[in-house]
Formats: C-alpha cells, sequence, structure tokens
C-alpha cells in the first residue's frame, strides 16, 4: 500500500513540475506579446523613421522565425539565431540606426547599428547557422532534412535577398532605423 502511496506522490509532484513549467513558458510568452505590444504603442507606430520592424514569432533552438516589414507593409520572412545561443548571438528587441553597407562576402545590403557588435546585416542564407547575429531573408518557412534531422530553415532566400537589394537599400536615408521586436505566441 505505501508503495502505491508513493506512486501517487510522485505523479502529483511531477503534475505540479509540469503545470509550473507551463506556466512559467506562459508567462515568458506573455511578456513578449506585452513587451512588443509597449514597443509598437510607444515608438513604432509615431516614429516615420523606422522603416524596418522585424517581428519575431516563434523562436527554438534552431532559430528565431519573424516577419520583415518595410514601411509597415509585409516584405518577407526573417530567420535569427535564437535568443539563447550564445556563439550566434540575437540582437536585443529595440531600435537601432541602420546604413547601407558594401563588404568582401554581402554586398549592397543594410547594417543594423548594434552597440558593442560589428556587421549585424540582412543577407540570405537558410539556416541558423548561416548567420551570427545578422537576419536571414526568404520567403517561406519550412523544415528541411538535414544531417539525420529536420531542422528549421526559409527558402528562397537568394531571390528575396535580390529584392531587399532591389527595393528596399536604395530607398534607405540617413537617420532611419530598424526595429527588432518579440512577439512570441
Amino acid at each position: 500500500m505505501s508503495g502505491e502511496c508513493n506512486d501517487v506522490k510522485d505523479i502529483m509532484l511531477n503534475g505540479i513540475v509540469a503545470v509550473r513549467h507551463i506556466l512559467r513558458d506562459a508567462d515568458h510568452r506573455l511578456k513578449g506579446i506585452e513587451d512588443g505590444l509597449s514597443l509598437l504603442n510607444r515608438q513604432l507606430l509615431s516614429d516615420p523613421q523606422i522603416r524596418l520592424i522585424t517581428v519575431r514569432h516563434e523562436q527554438t533552438d534552431e532559430g528565431a522565425l519573424g516577419t520583415l516589414l518595410f514601411d509597415r507593409r509585409l516584405f518577407c520572412i526573417t530567420l535569427e539565431p535564437d535568443a539563447g545561443d550564445p556563439a550566434r548571438h540575437q540582437t536585443p528587441a529595440g531600435v537601432y540606426p541602420v546604413k547601407p553597407f558594401s563588404g568582401t562576402k554581402f554586398k549592397n545590403t543594410l547594417e543594423v547599428i548594434v552597440p558593442d557588435h560589428t556587421e549585424v546585416l540582412f543577407h540570405n542564407g537558410s539556416f541558423e547557422r548561416h548567420t551570427t547575429m545578422c537576419v536571414l531573408v526568404g520567403y517561406q518557412p519550412i523544415y528541411l532534412w538535414e544531417g539525420g534531422r529536420s531542422l528549421r530553415a526559409i527558402i528562397d532566400s537568394r531571390k528575396a535577398y535580390k529584392r531587399f537589394q532591389a527595393k528596399i537599400v536604395p530607398l534607405i536615408q540617413p537617420g532611419d532605423k530598424a526595429a527588432f521586436v518579440n512577439f512570441y505566441l
């Protein structure tokens, strides 16, 4: 009988731990939504120099999936490093200046001026490993099979990047900004 009692206690304790985990996760998601709405309400909608807005919708250990708005219109899908990746880094939520950039690997793009970081760029790529703090652009989120597992990716990235170079880069003026908003549901 005492064995059954211990089993019931274990089940109850595991259930309590699971509920606490679910509540912590829900609290984290709600905080992200509150932060996103607060930033949108206070600054993004009132500042005409915020031309680019990256809204992050989903985050896993395979990256943060989002959408890129240009002049408040949907432009493409984005993929960035996840917030917990110490090697790749994620641009903290906030507003940053942007400027044209042309380097040896990525030409005719935009650089986000993030304190203590250099060359935070918009560019092409499919997987999180293709970026170190940069924003990958594409047209469709998908899971691709690689190395024996299914990985989060975006496709049509070269096409989206060429359009980004043609439609957005030429229109950016001194003083223009990019915003990064966490809106995890």
